[in-house]
């Protein structure tokens, strides 16, 4: 009786083992759907169509810093300097254009390739000068502009 228990076991397990293995793939791999095609057959696009990005362009000046000094009570007389790497010239804006910015230089901004000196109280002007040379471009004065 033993023995027919234990030949009916092992008769189950060997059953058991078979039934487990079989043939197919529980998991097939997934289609490539994009392949990479060889190195020699990638095309570029034609030139006509490659479209670089839209650069800031550059406008270099000659100058490092520059200081406003407005006129004072002691008679200070207005000024622009000009600092560059090793040189400092006084009163750029007079040398540059024969007379005296107005009193009182407030601020600087350079605009693409124009540098705008902006002015207040009496004289409420904008100078448009080149950044290099300090030519005057063109003052433009607020007050004319509110008569």
């Amino acid at each position: 009786m033993l023995k027919n228990k234990i030949n009916a076991l092992l008769l189950a397990s060997i059953m058991t083992i078979f039934a487990a293995c079989s043939d197919e793939d529980p998991k097939p791999e997934p289609p490539v759907v994009n392949p990479n095609p060889p190195v020699d057959t990638i095309v570029p696009p034609p030139v006509d169509t490659i479209i670089p990005p839209p650069i800031d362009p550059i406008y270099p000046v000659d100058f490092k810093f520059l200081t406003l000094n407005g006129s004072g009570r002691n008679g200070e007389v207005p000024s622009v300097s000009y600092f560059k790497q090793d040189t400092i010239i006084l009163d750029y804006f007079k040398e540059a254009n024969g007379e005296h910015i107005g009193n009182k230089p407030l601020r600087t901004t350079q605009i693409e390739d124009k540098l705008y000196i902006v002015q207040s109280w009496n004289n409420s002007n904008v100078e448009i000068v080149d950044p290099n040379s300090f030519k005057r471009l063109r003052k433009v004065g607020f007050n004319d502009l509110m008569a």
